[in-house]
């Protein structure tokens, strides 16, 4: 029985010798760190990015990227995409800016507060959070030209998310801060790729403060419905005034709106709208990209500005743009944030007009600094 027992272990280790010796041959194979495929990374990540066609990785070299014989068209820009996105997470984010008043002069010891983000090492991090995640935070001062610089942090883009100094005014909402240093789908083509120059800074202005006066600060939020018929609406400048579907004595803006509909559901691109801004008697606009609307201009004036979806920039710039207003003969002031929505269908084609941030000075000056502590209530 011993002896019985002696031979099935020694069977038993005759066995495992095999198996250990068929593994250990070809662990250096298995042993040799391999970078993740992209294609692989791809599969892993989520299954609406796969698609039949071959999983090889493209190949790149000093003449760039070759695609792998038999790998789809589709599936190579999706390799490539990933590509970019992978080798970005660690680039190197260079950055220059340079800070100015309203009349041009450098602003020294301007508290910047600035973050660089990054899509971290892996591109299923991006597809889990939609966004790029925080990798370093630091803050920085102006020197006495108003220079300052970021070098040599890695990551993927830069965010300035405050700037500040005791007697200034900071750059209001829509001032994008946000600078992506390798844009994935346009390259330097596209509006949102920054390529970092020493020689040119990008410019900040912060509006050194002066001396303010009384001021009305209110908003107004103006609704059409073109599908009751009702296609305008009026607002007045005045304290607590409210909007009309009706004329009102002495209105200052008269909002008119149209949203024509596509009769094929299937065509949203033969959609059709258009608002317009018209200023009542002797008043007028100016629209304008400024950071800043603490003075108004004298001159430029329009009667109406109108917005149409024709105008490819029109709904976006609509949303971060500021206005002038001038009343009659100069009567009063006003400057606020123009934004503007436009209803689908299920909303039935409302417009919603609204005049955030509306500050305006009746006594006739052009004067649109703000102090909280001299608001007219």
């Amino acid at each position: 029985m011993n002896s019985r027992k002696i031979i099935i272990s020694a069977c038993l280790i005759i066995l495992l010798g095999v198996f250990w010796f068929s593994w250990k041959s070809d662990y250096p194979q298995r042993k040799q760190p391999v970078e993740k495929s992209l294609s692989s990374e791809k599969s892993d990540s989520t299954t609406n990015l796969q698609s039949s066609g071959d999983r090889r990785p493209p190949v790149f070299n000093d003449d760039g990227a070759r695609k792998p014989e038999g790998m789809s068209d589709a599936d190579w820009q999706r390799a490539i995409r990933m590509h970019s996105i992978k080798n970005s997470a660690n680039r190197s984010v260079n950055f220059y800016g340079k800070v100015v008043d309203q009349h041009d002069e450098p602003v020294e010891g301007v508290k910047l507060e600035l973050k660089v983000l990054s899509y971290q090492d892996s591109f299923i991090d991006y597809l889990n959070t939609g966004r790029e995640q925080i990798k370093n935070r630091f803050t920085m001062f102006t020197d006495k030209n108003g220079m300052f610089s970021v070098e040599q942090k890695k990551g993927t883009s830069l965010a300035i998310e405050k700037m500040t100094k005791n007697g200034y005014i900071t750059p209001g909402r829509g001032t994008k801060y946000n600078f992506v240093y390798n844009n994935l789908s346009s390259g330097e083509k596209s509006s949102m790729y920054h390529s970092p120059d020493r020689t040119q800074p990008v410019v900040y202005i912060l509006w050194k403060k002066g001396e303010t006066e009384p001021l009305i600060k209110t908003g107004a939020e103006l609704l059409i419905d073109p599908s009751k018929g009702v296609n305008e609406a009026y607002y007045s400048f005045i304290l607590n005034g409210k909007p009309s579907g009706t004329p009102i004595p002495g209105w200052d803006i008269k909002v008119t709106g149209k949203n024509l509909r596509s009769q094929d559901k299937r065509k949203p691109e033969d959609d059709y709208w258009e608002v317009t801004l018209t200023a009542g008697e002797g008043g007028g606009f100016i629209m304008t990209d400024s950071t800043h609307t603490n003075l108004a201009p004298e001159d430029g004036y329009q009667k109406s500005v109108t917005f149409k979806s024709t105008d490819q920039a029109s709904l976006k710039g609509a949303s971060i743009r500021r206005a002038y207003y001038r009343g009659k003969n100069g009567a009063k002031y006003a400057a606020f944030r123009f934004r503007l929505g436009i209803g689908g269908r299920k909303q039935k084609g409302m417009f919603y007009v609204m005049l955030a941030d509306l500050r305006i000075n009746p006594n006739g000056s052009r004067n649109l600094e703000y102090d909280k502590l001299k608001r007219i209530k």
